[in-house]
């Protein structure tokens, strides 16, 4: 087990923590398994989210803080709303490591949040349980499970724009209809 450290937050952020997280995965040398994260503060959690846009995690806090605003509703005002959101986001995080590789999407990165810094030396708790023999020959490897994910996606892409096509063409036919009448 391995307790990451985050030296200093500042007052609501995401972290990526992505680097850090490999990182242990190749000190323990696992090549297929679970690894375990969990954050014990109050106000943090952790995610996984798809970076298709460096916007993306100060979206997904602007988003959080809309569901879930500051209001003088509550019992107790103190860091209750931060530590809601801390629980909506998810205090503990499972990933899976093929091939000795952390089993995300290709623009998908592992972040620590932090709802209620700045903060010193907050903790994420990380534990590996996995097989260290080599996987290479048996079955599928991430490489594999990337190619395979892209072409799904493919096919979804094409049924929607096969859909689409459909449901204009009926539309075009509908709109011939009412032109004669």
């Amino acid at each position: 087990m391995l307790i990451l450290t985050i030296p200093k937050t500042k007052h609501e952020e995401c972290i990526d923590i992505t680097d850090q997280v490999q990182a242990y995965v190749d000190d323990t040398q696992i090549n297929m398994g679970n690894l375990n994260l969990h954050v014990p503060e109050d106000c943090t959690a952790l995610t996984v989210l798809t970076l298709i846009d460096p916007d993306v995690p100060s979206d997904y806090l602007n988003k959080l803080n809309h569901l879930i605003p500051k209001y003088s509703g509550m019992q107790f005002m103190g860091r209750n709303t931060q530590a809601i959101k801390a629980s909506v986001a998810g205090k503990c995080l499972s990933l899976i490591v093929c091939d000795g590789q952390l089993a995300l999407g290709k623009s998908q990165r592992v972040y620590f949040i932090e709802f209620a810094g700045p903060a010193k030396n907050r903790h994420i708790f990380l534990n590996a349980v996995g097989d260290q023999s080599d996987i290479a020959d048996k079955g599928t490897t991430l490489f594999d499970f990337h190619l395979i994910e892209e072409e799904t996606l493919r096919q979804q892409m094409a049924e929607e724009r096969r859909l689409i096509e459909e449901m204009h063409q009926e539309y075009l036919e509908k709109q011939k209809e009412q032109e004669n009448e």
